[in-house]
């Protein structure tokens, strides 16, 4: 059989249109799994940024179905999401096992009914039975695109982290307030003026016993007016001087006298930085102190001009076995120089000297014998001894220890007593043999 070329040509002319119907197929096919990969590629990102997303998406369609991940199905507690809302309430008896209470379901269901109705959203909180977490819920309607019949969509957050740092928060601002409270409490009823001056130096705050010390009516009164309780000290106002402690960041400590309630006292100033919000200050009234100290000096000075027209040595140690004081007696004995009781000389070191001058009696070991003496400052009663020096010469020593754990030291030159009491003994013998004499 022969083929004419028309047929010829036909034939080629529809297997290039084949093949051209062919290679668009295909070209299609490749796009559509270009396609089809690219979406599937593009779930996969949205699954997977819905999983490490800080929020849980939830639907809710109008006859109680629902749509969620796995997640939010772990973040109740159960191992997979069911179908309807109901069914994610937790089995009486048992909320280990998961889901939601039968009250906060029946409250999130009528939340989410309004929502459906009116389109309003809605916010609320959970606790999930038997579970340490706290869930947070945003629910919206949803875009006719993700939901066309009026579903609802809930956002779930896990706060749990965030609402145990909130609840400490809110338990450490609770106690600083109350903290607070109390310090304001305790600085208004002290019997101390306190203030407190800001970064400025002006008077921020001040207590009632400021108020009172400076005669004004209220604390307001005297912040407003800057009324100040102390004077200027070498030529600087408090301020100045506060403005130096707050560039050193050091407490200081001065003693000024001020008008305190019409009488001129003496106080001792304290200011102390707080930082660089700026300086706190509070006043001890120490003019009843500086009276007793006045009454002192004087009395000590009364005692000391007494002691020096004895005629027995008398000297006194403190606490820390040092010399305070020797009257003109003791140091005509010792040989002491004004120097060294200046010095304070310590007691060790007194008897040391004292042994140069011949002044104590000679000890075959005398680091002992010293020891032995430094031993009085502990005694309990007092203590008498005699000694005799090189030269003749004998002392009465009494040893008397003070309760502030001082020692009073008696010297009693006894050296004339003993010379008239050997030639009285000396009378008395020559007298019984002449008597004697007599007699036979």
């Amino acid at each position: 059989m022969e083929t004419s070329p028309l047929s010829l040509v036909l034939i080629a002319l529809v297997l290039a249109a084949w093949a051209v119907g062919a290679g668009l197929v295909v070209l299609r096919a490749s796009r559509s799994m270009k396609r089809a990969r690219a979406l599937k590629a593009s779930l996969k990102r949205v699954s997977t940024l819905l999983d490490v997303a800080p929020a849980v998406p939830l639907l809710v369609r109008v006859d109680g179905r629902i749509e969620g991940p796995d997640k939010l199905a772990r973040l109740l507690g159960l191992n997979a999401m069911p179908q309807y809302l109901s069914e994610l309430a937790a089995k009486p008896g048992d909320p280990r096992a998961g889901g939601l209470s039968q009250e906060q379901l029946d409250q999130l269901w009528s939340r989410v009914q309004t929502t459906q109705k009116s389109a309003a959203p809605f916010r609320m909180a959970l606790n999930p039975p038997g579970s340490q977490r706290s869930l947070a819920l945003y629910g919206t309607l949803a875009d006719p695109q993700v939901s066309p019949g009026g579903a609802a969509l809930v956002w779930v957050f896990d706060f749990t982290e965030s609402h145990a740092e909130m609840a400490r928060l809110r338990a450490a601002a609770a106690r600083a307030t109350g903290d607070f409270a109390a310090l304001v409490g305790l600085i208004e009823a002290a019997p101390m003026p306190m203030w407190f001056r800001s970064s400025d130096l002006s008077l921020q705050l001040v207590n009632q016993a400021y108020v009172d010390a400076v005669g004004a009516s209220s604390a307001a009164e005297v912040v407003q007016g800057q009324i100040e309780l102390l004077e200027p000290d070498d030529g600087r106002t408090p301020a100045e001087i506060a403005r130096d402690t707050l560039r050193s960041q050091r407490k200081s400590e001065r003693s000024v006298a001020a008008t305190v309630h019409g009488a001129r006292r003496t106080l001792r100033v304290s200011d102390l930085p707080l930082g660089l919000e700026g300086v706190a200050g509070y006043a001890i009234d120490i003019e009843e102190q500086q009276q007793v100290a006045r009454n002192f000096r004087a009395f000590r000075d009364a005692q000391r001009a007494l002691l020096d027209q004895l005629s027995v040595g008398v000297a006194q140690f403190d606490a820390e076995e040092q010399l305070v004081f020797a009257n003109r007696p003791f140091r005509r004995l010792f040989i002491l120089t004004e120097e060294a009781i200046e010095a304070r000389t310590p007691f060790d070191r007194f008897l040391a000297e004292a042994r140069e001058r011949g002044r104590t009696p000679e000890v075959r070991d005398f680091p002992e014998w010293r020891r032995e003496r430094a031993g009085w400052f502990e005694a309990s009663a007092t203590l008498e001894e005699a000694w005799p020096l090189p030269g003749g010469t004998h002392l009465r020593i009494v040893a008397q220890p003070l309760p502030d754990g001082g020692l009073v030291l008696i010297a009693e030159d006894r050296t004339e007593q003993l010379a008239l009491s050997a030639v009285r003994d000396t009378l008395l013998r020559t007298r019984t043999a002449m008597l004697d004499s007599l007699f036979e």
